[in-house]
């Protein structure tokens, strides 16, 4: 016994046959809507404006003790390491909290080229990164160190990371 062949009327009662979804797939990818761009903006705006819950990190200010948002603090890093630093790409920072807010810790992951001295990057990036944690969270009880802040080279690249090709 043969199929039937496909119709293009869906069934009394039942799902349309194949060659319905065909023929909507195909009219509904030709359409296209002008006005998806204006959606995407909407919805881009909506999500920028969506809070992140983030952990605070306790600061010294001149007026007293106040909290910074994790988040903050891991921008405020990025945009220090990014703009001193040439030749090399940050991949990632985390940030090591002991108790409610006291910044015990802190993970940069670089990517660096290949064949590049990695030591002075990383005394360059740790340079930058405590002066960035003590302008932003002041005086601290225990002071940043090699120990308190790891800087890890997660991968090498042939070319500049920093300006991947398109």
């Amino acid at each position: 016994m043969t199929a039937p062949p496909p119709r293009s009327e869906p069934l009394a009662g039942g799902p349309p046959q194949p060659a319905a979804l065909k023929a909507a797939s195909a009219a509904l990818r030709a359409q296209a809507d002008q006005r998806w761009v204006e959606i995407s903006d909407r919805v881009l705006a909506k999500a920028l404006t969506a809070t992140r819950r983030s952990h605070p990190i306790r600061a010294q200010a001149s007026s007293g003790a106040i909290q910074i948002s994790e988040q903050a603090l891991i921008s405020y890093l990025r945009a220090a390491i990014e703009a001193t630093v040439p030749g090399t790409a940050l991949a990632h920072i985390s940030l090591q909290v002991r108790g409610r807010d006291e910044l015990s810790g802190v993970i940069i992951q670089l990517i660096a080229p290949y064949g590049t001295p990695l030591l002075p990057i990383a005394d360059e990036v740790r340079t930058r990164a405590i002066q960035c944690l003590h302008q932003i969270l002041g005086p601290s009880e225990t002071p940043v160190t090699v120990t308190h802040l790891h800087i890890h080279f997660c991968d090498v690249s042939e070319t500049n990371p920093a300006n991947p090709p398109p």
